[in-house]
């Protein structure tokens, strides 16, 4: 064990050439001292203060230099090989031609630091401060870690290092920058309007994006290039506070688009459940209930198909002269049969007049449902049952056009009817109407 210097107030002191090996200067004072040419292996100066300490030639190979403060300190060409200087106050330190090979520089503050022809290969720069004013020229480096216990090489192949110049090239900041840190997560959107809001303020030629980088699992670093005239704390502070602002705006729209989705949602449940109910009445107003389990199918469709206005008004809930013969409509869902032709036909029609009237009524009857066509769709077999039911409710509304298509059934017959209608919905709008020539 070394000798025990912690805790000293030894300002201005001089160990020069002196021989200090694992020796203890935790949180010792040594502002001003001589430590030039000293033997520092192994030496601990975790907190210390080393303010415009001489370090210059110092031997300290896996020293503890960890959280001391080396402001305008002198290491040129000092020996700091696998020294540990993370989180290490350096700002406008000198390490012209110091050996950091393999040292630990981990959230090290080098701002305006000369780290000119320094040895890096192999050192740990996570998170360590640089600015436009720090020194990286001819720095010696073949590869470095991003993270501590050599984690995150670059370059990422272990079979390749920098290229002369490259980590120059790579890690000199040109311009100044201010580094916004935000955690779990980012809104880009209300970060894009800060930052439009900011180039507004002071500049577009003052201030761009320079990187971003993510810091964990959900922390972003977002680091933003100004030029050296601008107030970079001012920026900040203004930077943080829009993005604020941007936030809680963003936040309290998407609260409202959510409202009005789910608004949405409930009405359109409304408008099923009350387009369920009222078909539901039109079955029940039958002669017998359908048992069917095509008719539950058709309900289970129409519950859960889309609702317009359009699909509204189809259905109207006064139904009361409305006499449907959904037994037979089913049947020709069932069969899925829009048409019929002439080889189906079980009788003739012999009587010229017969033919005259059913081939009249059939007309009507295909004019109808065409003009109906054209207010609501007719696809699914569903919005196929509303256009039919909507046109037996018109005949039936007309008692001349109804008198005419029950005279075309009792002298043709459903079949032959059905196929002078000549129209995919026939099937379903003569099964609902047989019962008229019953009756």
């Amino acid at each position: 064990m070394g000798a025990n210097f912690s805790d000293a107030l030894l300002h201005s002191s001089t160990f020069y050439k002196a021989n200090l090996i694992r020796a203890n200067f935790r949180r010792t004072n040594l502002s001003f001292a001589n430590l030039s040419c000293a033997n520092l292996l192994s030496a601990d100066f975790t907190q210390a203060t080393l303010c415009d300490a001489n370090l210059q030639q110092a031997f300290a190979i896996r020293a503890n230099l960890s959280q001391c403060d080396l402001r305008q300190a002198n290491l040129s060409k000092a020996d700091l090989e696998e020294a540990n200087l993370n989180d290490a106050l350096a700002n406008k330190g000198v390490f012209y031609r110091t050996n950091l090979r393999n040292g630990n520089l981990a959230r090290l503050d080098a701002l305006e630091a000369n780290l000119e022809q320094v040895i890096l290969t192999g050192a740990c720069l996570e998170d360590w401060k640089t600015s436009s004013a720090t020194d990286l020229s001819k720095v010696t480096c073949d590869y470095i870690y991003l993270k501590e216990q050599q984690q995150e090489r670059r370059p990422h192949n272990p079979d390749t290092i920098f290229a002369p110049g490259e980590f120059t090239q790579r890690f000199q900041k040109l311009l100044e920058t201010v580094d916004l840190f935000f955690v779990d997560g980012v809104d880009w959107k209300a970060f894009l309007s800060s930052f439009q809001d900011l180039q507004t303020d002071y500049g577009d030629e003052h201030l761009a994006v320079q990187g971003i980088e993510r810091k964990g699992k959900s922390d972003f670093e977002i680091r933003l290039a100004v030029s050296q005239e601008v107030d970079k704390a001012e920026i900040e502070r203004v930077a943080y506070e829009r993005y604020e602002v941007n936030l809680n705006r963003l936040k309290a729209e998407y609260q409202d688009q959510i409202a009005a989705r789910e608004g949405e949602i409930v009405h359109y449940r409304q408008q099923a459940d009350s387009l369920k109910d009222e078909l539901l009445e039109l079955y029940r107003r039958q002669s017998r209930q359908p048992a069917s389990e095509d008719m539950l199918e058709i309900v289970k469709l129409m519950a859960s198909r889309p609702i317009n206005v359009e699909a509204k008004a189809v259905v109207d809930k006064d139904t009361n002269t409305t006499n449907l013969n959904v037994e037979n409509m089913a049947g020709a869902l069932n069969t899925g049969s829009g048409t019929a032709s002439a080889s189906d036909f079980t009788q003739d029609i012999t009587n010229t007049e017969a033919k005259q009237t059913l081939a009249e009524a059939a007309a009507e009857i295909q004019a109808l449902l065409k003009q109906l066509e054209q207010t609501a769709p007719a696809n699914s077999t569903a919005e196929k049952m509303l256009v039919a039911v909507e046109a037996v409710k018109q005949i039936e509304g007309d008692p001349s056009f109804k008198q005419r298509v029950v005279a075309a059934l009792s002298a043709g017959g459903m079949k032959a009817f059905e196929a002078a209608i000549d129209h995919p919905l026939a099937a379903f709008l003569v099964g609902a109407i047989e019962g008229w020539k019953k009756s």
